[in-house]
């Protein structure tokens, strides 16, 4: 069940958990030894062989405080500074609790390992090898924001959270069925597209054969696909709704995915899809055929249709509530409050009175994408 996502907090309060293992009560006294937890994933770390990787990659004792600090975090998720205690009421190894994971050390170890290119290169390229995977799929990049001024990649950029902070940018390969397999760090700077390249050669050169990629739409392109298609990688990209191929296509399908016909069920949401061609044109004036997936996923559209239609009542509302001496007043009011919403509403003037009204077609064309 844990391999399947189960909760593993959860499952280690659970009798069953106890079968041939030591439990520990809540209030175990001073000097008694937490079995349970630190049980279950040293026997996962030894029997999917990360525990012996981290070892042969960094040596021994920066290995096994590695898993240590694993365990600390799978468990607890907390900073790196509370796993000493943790860990030392916890019936593990001396070296996954010893001084390596104090508070005095603990950091001096992950700058030791985050230094060690040569120790991460061997620790992925065991990994790889081991983890006896035909292929990859190469993650989109996500972005973390930083305080730090000790980060050498963080730098600014794009920033999609809206943070006014320099962030790093990481790249995550994994196999079908989720066993993350390769990460790679890249400064904040660098657009999302640029890294894709690179990163597949890396992978490759690590030893990994097939190479895919699971994109978001940031990284749609005509540009972009093209060039996928030109290096014959496998790929998943979201395609953008703004789009007006996408949307034409979305149309096509509308009466298509009204059928129950099209459902089916993901992580307990009921989901409509349809297939469909899509042209790409290559540089050579040749066209690509490849194939195209839209999705329906019916109760987040009623419920951003909802939310959005409710947002434009109570701004015309608002509107109504006001008095617009002239034409260009009401048009300064509108880009003041509506803002995105703007362009469902419009300017009347009728028998000397200025006023903002609702265009029921722009609603309708604003929300006519949602939930696909």
């Amino acid at each position: 069940r844990l391999a399947e996502g189960g909760d593993l907090q959860a499952w280690l309060h659970t009798p069953a958990a106890g079968k041939g293992v030591a439990m520990a009560r809540p209030d175990t006294p001073a000097g008694v030894e937490v079995v349970g937890d630190a049980h279950v994933m040293l026997s996962i770390a030894e029997e999917c062989g990360l525990r012996q990787v981290l070892s042969g990659a960094f040596g021994e004792e920066a290995g096994d405080a590695l898993v240590g600090l694993a365990i600390h975090q799978a468990a607890e998720g907390r900073p790196l500074y509370l796993a000493g205690d943790w860990l030392s009421e916890r019936a593990l190894p001396e070296g996954m609790r010893g001084r390596k994971v104090s508070v005095a050390e603990v950091y001096g170890l992950m700058t030791r390992v985050g230094s060690d290119h040569g120790g991460r290169e061997l620790f992925f390229r065991e990994w790889i090898r081991r983890s006896g995977a035909a292929g990859a799929l190469l993650c989109d990049t996500t972005s973390i924001s930083t305080y730090s001024e000790n980060l050498e990649r963080a730098e600014w950029g794009h920033n999609r959270d809206g943070d006014d902070l320099p962030q790093v940018n990481i790249s995550l390969a994994a196999t079908a069925d989720g066993l993350p397999l390769w990460f790679r760090m890249i400064p904040g700077s660098i657009p999302d597209v640029s890294t894709l390249r690179v990163s597949a050669e890396l992978l490759r050169d690590l030893g990994m054969g097939a190479v895919a990629y699971s994109l978001d739409r940031g990284f749609h392109s005509a540009a972009n696909v093209r060039d996928l298609l030109d290096a014959g990688d496998g790929f998943v990209v979201g395609i953008p709704m703004s789009l007006k191929k996408a949307r034409e296509l979305v149309k096509s399908k509308r009466a298509a995915l009204a059928s129950p016909k099209r459902s089916f069920s993901l992580n307990g949401r009921v989901m409509r899809h349809a297939k469909a061609a899509w042209d790409i044109q290559m540089p050579d004036k040749t066209s690509r055929c490849i194939e195209a997936h839209v999705f329906l996923d019916q109760a987040r559209q009623a419920d951003r249709v909802g939310r959005f239609e409710q947002a434009v009542f109570a701004l015309e509302d608002k509107a109504a509530r006001e008095t617009f001496e002239t034409r260009a007043e009401a048009v300064g009011w509108l880009a003041g409050n509506a803002r995105g919403m703007a362009g469902c509403f419009a300017v009347e003037t009728r028998g000397g009175t200025v006023s903002v009204v609702r265009k029921p077609r722009a609603v309708a064309s604003a929300t006519a994408g949602m939930g696909y």
